[in-house]
C-alpha cells in the first residue's frame, strides 16, 4: 500500500497493517499489539497517548507500555489481558512521521481474545519427586557439576554414566558421587543399584 501525499507534496503515514489483524478471535491473552506503518515515524508521537488499547462500551483504557523500532510501534499489556473478550487498540492522528506529517485519520482495529491462561497446576510426580534427572539415554557430566537430586536411567547400564565417578553405598541400594546430591540408579547392577525401565513409570504415576 502507497501512502497518499498532502497539499504541500509531503507524503501521508499509513498504518498497513495491525497484529492482530482486524476482527481477530482466538487471539492469545498475552499477545503484544503491533501497527506497522507506511514510511517511518517520529518516535517521540508514538507513545500511551497516541497508541492505546481499550475494552468495552465505555472504552476502558488497558494499561501497558508503547516502544517504537523501524517502522513498527508495540503495545505490550502490562498483565495478560482478559479472555474472551473484545478489545480495541486506537493510533491516532497525532501520530506523525519523521517529517512531521499526521495521519490523515486515526487507525483503529477490534480483536476477541481466547480463553485465559489457567495458572499453573502443581504436578504430582510421586516417587519420581526426588529425582533431578530420569533418562533412557546416557547422562554424561562435566565436572566440576552439581546435581541436586537423585538420578535414574533404564534400560541403559551403568556404563552410561559418565564423568559421576560413581561409589557404591554400603547399603548397596544406591550408589552416590561427589557430583551428586543425591542417589544414582541404573538398569544394571554392578557399580549401580539395578533400576528396571518400569519402576520409573511406576514411580512417576
Amino acid at each position: 500500500m502507497l501512502s497518499s501525499c498532502d497539499d504541500t507534496g509531503a507524503s501521508t503515514p499509513m498504518v498497513i497493517s495491525t497484529t492482530p489483524d482486524d476482527r481477530a478471535s482466538g487471539v492469545q491473552v498475552g499477545a503484544t499489539l503491533t501497527a506497522v506503518f507506511s514510511e517511518g515515524m517520529d518516535a517521540d508521537t508514538i507513545d500511551g497517548a497516541t497508541f492505546s488499547l481499550t475494552t468495552g462500551p465505555r472504552a476502558t483504557e488497558i494499561g501497558g507500555t508503547v516502544s517504537y523500532a523501524g517502522t513498527t510501534a508495540f503495545f505490550s499489556p502490562e498483565a495478560e489481558l482478559v479472555g474472551e473478550r473484545s478489545d480495541t487498540a486506537t493510533i491516532t492522528t497525532a501520530a506523525q512521521s519523521a517529517s512531521g506529517t499526521a495521519l490523515a485519520q486515526s487507525s483503529a482495529w477490534t480483536f476477541t481474545t481466547g480463553a485465559a491462561t489457567l495458572p499453573g497446576i502443581p504436578v504430582q510426580l510421586g516417587a519420581a519427586g526426588t529425582f533431578a534427572i530420569l533418562a533412557k539415554s546416557g547422562v554424561t557430566s562435566v565436572p566440576p557439576s552439581n546435581v541436586s537430586g537423585d538420578i535414574g536411567v533404564s534400560p541403559i547400564a551403568s556404563g552410561a554414566l559418565t564423568g559421576f565417578t560413581l561409589v557404591m553405598d554400603p547399603s548397596l541400594a544406591f550408589s552416590t558421587s561427589a557430583q551428586v546430591t543425591g542417589r544414582v540408579f541404573a538398569m544394571t547392577s554392578g557399580r549401580v543399584p539395578r533400576l528396571t525401565e518400569g519402576d520409573m513409570y511406576v514411580s512417576a504415576a
